[in-house]
């Protein structure tokens, strides 16, 4: 496929908190209180200073983890365009739901298809087999797994049949795998510090598989100058055109006030412009 470049974008803000100075400071987290000295403890201050998972005082981390957190997770960890639509694809996420935008991002590039009376059921839990579905579908893996990726398992005929393909090269590409004693639990419901450590690898691997494309001949060092166009719109234009796949990913920026207040900017979306 041919690489197309360009040296202009925007970015489309969710707040007006590029010109506002009356917000308090926001301080960053620590540690979640509950997760000191927990095996996952690493990983998840990984996704949070990452921008994956919001800080907090608890995780909750043997709680099982919604179908709204973990989508949100996945969309995040590995960069999926944003894709919102209206009317709703599902009857129970509506627009003013936090979870909104992530579940119609994951449902337009199907990840999820919701159940047969047309709800996502985002505040339920999930299986480790869905989990891993879901994963396989956002990174669109369609290879062909062996199904010794299940046998080593003593549960791996429990994998329900229309997971096993899913759930096989979930375990190939080591998105996930089971316990010390050889179990992979594939109906059991996922929780939190489970789907943290499997967001963690998509993450992990999406960030090393992305090589950086080969730069135009002639070209020196990136910069970039920006000028606010409207409350919710910044334009950025750089001195040499940039991969315009690579750019419009949104986890790649990081928009802050010159205000004092180290207020970070939501940035909703990236569009790039063609050039010329």
């Amino acid at each position: 496929m041919e690489e197309k470049w360009s040296r202009h974008l925007a970015l489309i803000l969710v707040t007006l908190l590029l010109f506002s100075t009356t917000s308090p400071p926001v301080q960053a987290a620590e540690t979640f209180a509950d997760l000191k000295g927990h095996w996952v403890e690493a990983k998840v201050n990984d996704l949070v200073a990452a921008g994956i998972i919001s800080s907090g005082d608890k995780f909750r981390p043997r709680e099982p983890v919604t179908r709204a957190d973990f989508i949100k997770m996945l969309v995040l960890a590995t960069g999926l365009p944003q894709a919102v639509s209206y009317p709703p694809t599902f009857s129970d996420v509506r627009q003013e739901h936090w979870f909104y935008k992530y579940v119609e991002t994951a449902a337009y590039h199907g990840v999820i298809k919701g159940d047969t009376t047309g709800k996502f059921r985002p505040f339920e839990g999930l299986t480790r087999e869905q989990m891993a579905s879901m994963v396989v579908r956002a990174l669109k893996d369609e290879t062909e797994a062996s199904s010794s990726f299940l046998t080593r398992f003593k549960d791996g005929t429990q994998v329900s049949a229309w997971a096993k393909q899913d759930v096989a090269r979930a375990v190939a590409k080591g998105f996930i795998s089971g316990t010390d004693q050889g179990f992979l639990f594939p109906t059991q419901a996922a929780t939190r510090d489970q789907a943290a450590a499997v967001i963690w690898e998509v993450w992990k691997k999406q960030g090393s598989q992305e090589q950086t494309p080969a730069e135009p001949p002639g070209t020196d060092t990136l910069s970039a100058t920006g000028k606010a166009t409207s409350l919710t719109t910044v334009v950025l234009t750089f001195n040499r055109s940039v991969n315009t796949v690579s750019a419009a990913r949104t986890n790649r920026y990081r928009l802050v006030p010159a205000t004092g207040l180290q207020v970070e900017i939501p940035i909703e979306a990236v569009q790039v412009a063609t050039d010329g």
